[in-house]
C-alpha cells in the first residue's frame, strides 16, 4: 500500500469518527478517540509501528484520563506524562527504518 493510499484511508476514518462524534454529541473526549484511531491506523498502514504505538499511548491515555478522571490521582499525572514521553522517545529512536547503527 502506498503512503498516499494509507493517508487517504486514515483521513476517511477520521471523518467517519467525527461524524459519529457529531451524531452522538459526545465531543469530549470522543474527538480524542476519533483522532487517535486515525493516527494509529495511519501508523499501521504506513508500517510505522512505533508511531502507531506512540499514538496509542498518547490518545488512549488522554481519552481514559478525561473519560474516567478519578482513575489516576492528580499528583501522579506529571510523572506519568514524563514516563510516557520517555517511552515515546525510546520507541521512535529504535524504530527508525534504515538507520545505520554504529
Amino acid at each position: 500500500m502506498t503512503q498516499k493510499q494509507a493517508n487517504g484511508i486514515s483521513s476517511a476514518i477520521l471523518l467517519f469518527g467525527l461524524a459519529i462524534v457529531a451524531f452522538t454529541h459526545a465531543w469530549w473526549p470522543g474527538i480524542l478517540l476519533a483522532i487517535g484511531v486515525s493516527a494509529i491506523l495511519r501508523g499501521v498502514l504506513n508500517a510505522h509501528f512505533g508511531e502507531a504505538f506512540a499514538s496509542f499511548l498518547i490518545f488512549g491515555g488522554l481519552f481514559l484520563y478525561f473519560q474516567y478522571p478519578n482513575i489516576i490521582p492528580s499528583e501522579h499525572i506529571l510523572p506519568l506524562i514524563f514516563v510516557v514521553i520517555g517511552v515515546i522517545v525510546l520507541i521512535r529512536e529504535f524504530s527508525k527504518k534504515g538507520k545505520k547503527r554504529k
